[in-house]
């Protein structure tokens, strides 16, 4: 028997869709519905806000979901696959028809289609591993640790995962057609187009109960939590059964057909054809919505810690790079500044060595001058052979240069093979201006590219 606070489920809330809901899935996080209006919306399980939209060509007619992707079972002949949290389409498994049912376990994605198939796919690499031999429209899939389940027709097929053979066939009355599978730890539930939900037990395969609804019900849905399960009727009806001895609890009215229920352990969902998700709160779950709430609490506040610490430590780490950089970039500062300083010293040093040179240069010029301005001075001719000796070579190739280009009034005498040169009688000051006219020349010489005459 069924206590007063068992039958006391309230409804607390109802998420909209624009057409039918056909499939409610919940984990930890988030509540996932899909509809016939070519959408999977994922709401947040707490604060029952709209956080993605995952939208498809054709109506969704099923939905899994594991750690880390969401499947869509569509119309568009196909199985979508989205990446959680960031709600990017990765990739999709096709089908030569619409895709009925999807469901998953660790390694592998089932699939079935009104192509007359059910195929596995590999997680690893999104490949077909294996196509299933069946005649016929598969309508329901269900996958535990070890089988895999197919419903079709009258029969539910039950495969080994570890080679897909059928190890066992369960047959229905005739008309019984099989719209749903459930099973948990103990037993097998089946339902369909008959009133009843026929439980199994689950290692004999033998009958040990039936849930019975109004002669006019197929039932769409059943899933199951610890202490109840849920079945979803097309009479607008939401059946709670109590798993210790199979008898019922109560039943919750819904304005369209119920496609779809699910279980938390906390709270009870639905989806139905008046295009909305219902979620309701079993009075008899309050303590365990308590403690969720309190561990929700906890793991937001420890979380909310976490992120503290890590903007702190960033922020550390930040600060530190920034220092680095500056300790970097001071340390590359002082580097160039003294090489600019070794490099002003070069230039320096150079300018010393250049002008030590010039002083010697100019020093060598003036004794140039003055040795030949005292020449000039003794004589008004003077054999140039005599000044030849005096002035080393570079002086004598310039001088002789020069001669040659002499102007008139500085006429160049040549007797005897000697080369004269004679200075007209002026005054002192207009020698001194030819001397340094000839010397002028004498350094233009120097500084070009000839270095004979």
């Amino acid at each position: 028997m069924s206590s007063i606070i068992e039958k006391r489920i309230y409804q607390i809330t109802t998420l909209k869709h624009k057409d039918d809901v056909n499939r409610v899935l919940v984990d930890e996080q988030y509540i996932y519905s899909a509809s016939s209006d070519k959408t999977v919306k994922v709401w947040d399980k707490f604060t029952f806000d709209e956080v993605a939209i995952l939208s498809h060509k054709k109506q969704v007619n099923d939905i899994a979901i594991d750690d880390n992707y969401i499947y869509s079972a569509t119309n568009d002949a196909r199985v979508s696959i989205w990446e959680k949290n960031s709600w990017e389409n990765v990739t999709s498994l096709p089908h030569d028809g619409f895709v009925e049912r999807v469901v998953v376990d660790g390694n592998f994605v089932y699939t079935s289609s009104d192509d007359f198939s059910v195929r596995i796919w590999d997680k690893k690499n999104w490949k077909v591993v294996l196509g299933l031999r069946v005649s016929g429209e598969v309508n329901t899939l269900f996958v535990d640790k070890d089988f895999l389940y197919t419903g079709k027709g009258t029969k539910v097929k039950i495969w080994a995962k570890d080679n897909f053979d059928v190890v066992t066939t369960i047959k229905l009355p005739m008309f019984s057609a099989v719209r749903t599978i459930y099973v948990d730890e103990d037993f097998i539930y089946i339902g369909g187009s008959e009133k009843n939900v026929r439980v199994f037990d689950k290692n004999s395969k033998k009958l040990v109960a039936k849930l019975p609804h109004s002669a006019i019900s197929i039932v769409y849905s059943i899933y199951g939590d610890d202490q109840y399960i849920l079945t979803g009727l097309s009479d607008n009806k939401v059946v709670v059964w109590k798993k210790s001895d199979f008898s019922k609890v109560t039943s919750l009215s819904i304005s369209g057909q119920v496609k779809s229920v699910f279980s938390d352990g906390i709270r009870f969902y639905s989806g139905s054809s008046d295009k909305k998700v219902r979620v309701f709160e079993p009075a008899i779950y309050e303590e365990k919505r308590k403690k969720q709430e309190a561990k929700r609490k906890e793991q937001e506040f420890k979380k909310k810690k976490e992120l503290e610490e890590k903007k702190r430590k960033d922020e550390e780490k930040r600060k530190k790079e920034e220092e680095k950089k500056k300790e970097k970039l001071r340390k590359e500062q002082m580097k160039k500044e003294k090489e600019e300083a070794k490099e002003r010293e070069k230039q320096e040093k150079k300018r010393e060595e250049r002008k030590k040179k010039e002083e010697e240069k100019e020093k060598k010029r003036e004794e140039r001058i003055t040795t030949i301005r005292n020449i000039l001075k003794k004589s008004d001719s003077i054999e140039i052979n005599l000044l030849m000796e005096i002035l080393d070579f570079s002086t004598k190739a310039a001088l002789l240069k020069f001669l040659y280009n002499l102007p008139e009034d500085f006429p160049i005498i040549i007797k005897d093979d000697k080369v004269f040169f004679s200075t007209p009688n002026k005054k002192e000051k207009e020698v001194h201006k030819a001397i340094d006219d000839l010397l002028k020349k004498y350094e233009e010489w120097e500084q070009s590219d000839v270095s004979k005459i």
